[in-house]
C-alpha cells in the first residue's frame, strides 16, 4: 500500500471519528481490512496502534480528543 492510499484511508477514519455523534460502530470496523493489508515492519507502530484502539477512545473521551 503507497503512503498516499494509508493518508487517504487515516483520513477517512478520522472524518468518521470527528462527527458531532461518532459512530464508534463505523470506527472500529472502517480499519479491518487496513490493518490486514498492512505490513507490520514497515508500517509506523504508531499508525497499528491508532487503528486498533478505537474501542479505548470510545470509552475515554481524553484518548478520543488527544
Amino acid at each position: 500500500m503507497e503512503i498516499d492510499e494509508l493518508r487517504g484511508c487515516l483520513v477517512t477514519i478520522l472524518a468518521v471519528e470527528e462527527r458531532e455523534a461518532t459512530d464508534w460502530v463505523e470506527v472500529e470496523l472502517l480499519p479491518i481490512e487496513l490493518l490486514r493489508e498492512l505490513p507490520i515492519d514497515a508500517t509506523p507502530e504508531a499508525v497499528h496502534r491508532y487503528l486498533d484502539d478505537a474501542d479505548i477512545r470510545s470509552r475515554k473521551s481524553a484518548c478520543a480528543a488527544h
